[in-house]
Formats: structure tokens, sequence, C-alpha cells
């Protein structure tokens, strides 16, 4: 008996709202999914028999499809406690673009029911008063194929081998490669496939906008051992890492500009030494990355690095061709 309500209670969460319809054989397909030794002839008595206590209705098309009525209310079964209308909010604001599509649309019908159960408190405007800030300059997140991340996202999750047709930064034609993923990361509004091609080892970052066409294919693919999306996030490779050296990094920076790093450091063994004239000396250990050149060069005239004198001379080389290129001497 207690086998038979969790099967029955899963199915109910399987429904879509009307006009969307969900049939016996995709219904069975997901149970399958999740463990259910069912028949499709048991899958059609339960839902005959939900259609007695709940809104469910079926239409006379071939094959047979169930969904909850248009004007269903959201009875949650349980029903949401406020916190946790307010946990879905924030994920339905911050999080959406993360789900795979099946995640999605298996959620419209619990972050439509958040919303309704926030709008009779005083917490309604909650995700209105809670934001994520860009780190930097705000810019558009990139257009996406609906179609392809799709697809990409099943492979992703479903850990399957992904034929894929990709442009590279600076290509006019894409390329076909044989991809097996192996996370997901969202750096800046722009999503990054990580996975292996073909039969290399290495993982690498796909950008998902610069996908051209995606097929998640029946094929495993192949696992990374002990791979962890969310180490790799803060590692170095998301920082475009140039040499496995690390660097011993000196700054003089302004006394304003530097109070953010008192803050948060750049490093577990920084040192902050006030000078004489306000000033701050900064010194950490850090990776080699393209990154720490953006971060540096963002400082403008208030940053000096003293050391090493490798990135020295290349900050230098930096800001004189910015220089060269704002001279005002010069004819337009």
């Amino acid at each position: 008996m207690l086998d038979t309500i969790h099967r029955q209670w899963q199915m109910l969460r399987y429904l879509p709202r009307h006009p969307r319809r969900i049939g016996t054989s995709e219904l069975l397909k997901k149970l399958s999914g999740d463990g259910y030794d069912v028949s499709a002839r048991t899958i059609q008595r339960d839902l005959q028999s939900l259609a007695l206590i709940f809104p469910i209705v079926s239409d006379e098309r071939r094959p047979r499809g169930w969904s909850f009525a248009p004007d269903a209310k959201a009875s949650e079964i349980p029903s949401l406690s406020t916190h946790e209308a307010i946990a879905l909010r924030l994920a339905e604001t911050h999080l959406e673009p993360m789900l795979p599509p099946a995640s999605r649309e298996q959620l419209v019908g619990h972050f439509a029911a958040a919303r309704e159960v926030l709008a009779e408190t005083r917490l309604g405007r909650w995700a209105e008063r809670v934001a994520v800030a860009p780190g930097g300059m705000h810019t558009l997140a990139p257009k996406l194929d609906g179609a392809v991340l799709e697809q990409v996202l099943e492979g992703l999750m479903h850990q399957r081998v992904i034929a894929a047709r990709y442009r590279r930064r600076g290509d006019r034609e894409a390329r076909a490669y044989r991809l097996h993923p192996v996370g997901l990361v969202y750096r800046d509004g722009v999503g990054y496939l990580l996975a292996m091609n073909d039969n290399y080892e290495d993982v690498l970052q796909f950008p998902l906008h610069r996908f051209v066409a995606a097929l998640s294919e029946a094929t495993p693919a192949r696992d990374k051992a002990d791979f962890d999306a969310q180490r790799y996030a803060f590692s170095e490779a998301m920082g475009y890492l140039l040499s496995d050296a690390p660097i011993a990094l000196r700054l003089h920076v302004d006394a304003h500009a530097g109070a953010r790093l008192r803050e948060t450091p750049l490093a577990e063994d920084q040192t902050v030494e006030e000078q004489p004239d306000g000033t701050l000396l900064i010194r950490a250990t850090v990776a080699d990355t393209r990154a720490l050149r953006s971060f540096v060069l963002g400082f403008g005239p208030l940053c000096e690095v003293l050391a090493p004198a490798s990135l020295r001379a290349e900050v230098a080389a930096a800001h004189r061709s910015a220089a060269a290129r704002y001279d005002v001497t010069r004819a337009d």
C-alpha cells in the first residue's frame, strides 16, 4: 500500500497543467526511471482513481493525454510553508537558468504556488528586496538556442555523449565535437559546459552560446573520477591559467582603492602594510592568470605592480599602449 501511495504521489508531480499533456507511455518511462516496476494498465487505473479526487482531466486524442485542469488550484501536497515559498522564489529568480529543461518544466507549478503563498503574507515582495549584483560591468547574457541548450543539458544530466557542432571564438565555421560532459559553470551570465572532447582526458570549457547544434546520444559518456564542478569553478582554471607556477605578488595601492582588499583578500597568506603616505603595500601568493591581469589593470593609476618583474613589465606595457591611444596631442 505504501509503495502505491508513493507511486501515485510521484504521478501527480509529473502531470502538467492543461493545455500541456502527458501520455501513459511517457508516464511509464518517467516512473521506470524513478525505480517503479509498473505496467501501463496500472498507470491508467491509477489516473482514473486519482481523477475522482483531484482536478485531473484527460482528452480523447490518441494516445490519450492527462493533465491538471487549467483552473486547478495549486493545492500542494503537502502545502508550502512561507519559508519554503521564499526559497522557491529565490531559486526561480537566480537559479532557473541553471536548471535542466525537464526540471524547469516540473517546477513551473511550484514556482507559481510559491508566488501565491507569498502574495498572502508580508513577505510577498521578498524576491524584489533581495538581489545578486554582478561583480563588474553588467553585460547582457548571450542569446542561446533553446533546442541546443536542452540537448546539452540532457547529455549532462544523463551522462551521455553529446554530438555537437561548436564554433570557437574567432572561427567562421563550426566544427564537429564528441563531448563527454562532466559539469556546468555559470560566470557573469555566461554558461560553460565542462567536457572532455572525444578520447582526450583534459576538461575544457565550452560557452553554451557558441553551440550551433547538439544531440544527446544514447552512448554513455566517460566519467571523470572525483571531478567537482564547484571546486573547478573557484579554481585557477576559470581564471585562464597562464602557467602552473604561482606568483609572489606585491602591489602598491591607493588607500581608498585598496580598502576592499583588506575585507576580501587575494589569498590566505595576504599581508597589508600601511605606508607613511597612507598607501598600502599588499603581498599575496596568487595564480598566474589572465583574470589577475584584468584585475590589476582595472585599478588604473591607483595601483602599481612591484613584483614580479615580468608582470610589472606586462602591466607597464599595457598602460603605455593605453596612454598612446589617448594621446590628446594627436590629431583626430
